[in-house]
Formats: structure tokens, sequence, C-alpha cells
């Protein structure tokens, strides 16, 4: 629980920094004085909208995805606060047709942070943690959830259900840390993606995004 809220506050902090970015149009100048070591830098909100910058200093990355859309079943069920797949196309428990909004069409929404640093010339530090996120309610991407919450109630009830590695953990997603030289690596990984996912992500023509793969 502890850290699910650290997660939260984290992401809220986050948000405001951005929303204020934007809102004023001016890069924070304690970031464009140390992004020399990365080649595009965002320097304004408008960059940002506009241009395929990076928020980096000093080699450390801050990225992230917000991905929301519409959709329609002909047999589905309400949305789940913690369902990060949108809604299967056949499900034993859906009864009406209706509209939704779809979470994670084009890709999973999620917050993330990375790095590579130098320290001598051909080797870098290198990690990246990131977590999946559920666009609409803001709580973390938890399958578990989606099942626990439907226990007991009755069918007419049931909001959609899932199965997947997210468990609403702190990181669901990557989570490594290592050293790089460009040819050899020797990383400690810790993942709560799939190891099929991962698979799937390297020839996938659809990028992952739920509500194609």
């Amino acid at each position: 629980m502890l850290c699910d809220f650290l997660v939260r506050l984290c992401i809220f902090f986050v948000s405001a920094l951005l929303l204020l970015w934007l809102a004023t149009g001016a890069f924070p100048a304690w970031a464009q004085t140390g992004a020399s070591n990365t080649p595009d830098p965002c320097t304004s909100g408008h960059e940002l909208l506009t241009t395929d910058c990076a928020l980096t200093w000093h080699g450390i990355t801050l990225y992230g995805a917000y991905d929301v859309g519409v959709g329609y079943v002909s047999h589905g069920l309400p949305q789940n606060a913690t369902n990060y797949e949108g809604e299967s196309l056949v499900n034993r428990n859906g009864y009406q047709h209706r509209f939704l909004i779809e979470p994670n069409n084009l890709q999973q929404t999620g917050l993330g942070v990375r790095g590579k640093e130098e320290f001598l010339h051909g080797w870098s530090v290198v990690f990246n943690a990131s977590t999946g996120i559920n666009p609409q309610s803001g709580e973390l991407a938890n399958a578990s959830a989606t099942m626990t919450t439907n226990i007991g109630l009755p069918r007419s009830s049931y909001s959609e259900a899932i199965d997947g590695a997210r468990a609403g953990q702190p990181f669901n997603d990557e989570f490594y840390a290592g050293i790089s030289s460009g040819i050899r690596h020797a990383d400690l990984r810790s993942s709560n993606r799939a190891l099929g996912t991962d698979a799937m992500l390297q020839y996938d023509p659809g990028a992952g995004g739920y509500a194609f793969s």
C-alpha cells in the first residue's frame, strides 16, 4: 500500500510539473543547463507538443504515454478501474451492447524514467524503471484486481475482468539497472511484463496496442 501511494504521489507531482511547464511555455532553467549531453532536449512546452524532443537532464529521461479511446461491443461489460486491456471481443459474462471509454488501444499508458550516463569512454551506467497505469482511473495496472472486485457479485453486476502479468506492482513494466559498453552489457533485471510480451513487441506491427494486437 505504501509503495502504491508513493508511485501515485510521484505521478501527481510529475503531472503537475508538466502542466505548469506547458502553461508557461518555458523549460525550467535547471534542466536547460544540464542537457548538453543529449542530442535533442525539449526547451519549451511548444517543442514538447510539436517535436520528438526528449525530457532529458544529465542523461536521465522522463518518458510516458497516455492512451485512451472509444470502443463499441455487442456483448460487453462495464469497465473496471484497474483493467488496462480494454474490452474482450468474446466474454461469457457479457450481456449488453455498449459504447465504452477504452484504455490503451495503441499502447500501454504509463510513466517511466530511464538513464544512460557515460563514466568511461564507451562504458555507461544504464537503468530503466516504468509502470503501467489505467488512464481513466489513474490506478496502477492490475489484472488480479479486475477479478477480485467481482467476487461475490451477481453476474449482472460484473465488470470487465482480464488475466495478465501486471498486478499492481509499483513498477509493473520494466525495472532494471546495469552497465553497457554498446557491445556487451550486464544488468540486474526485474520485469513484471511477460516474456511473451517482450517477444511479441519485437515483431508486432500493432506495437502491442491492446485494441489491435
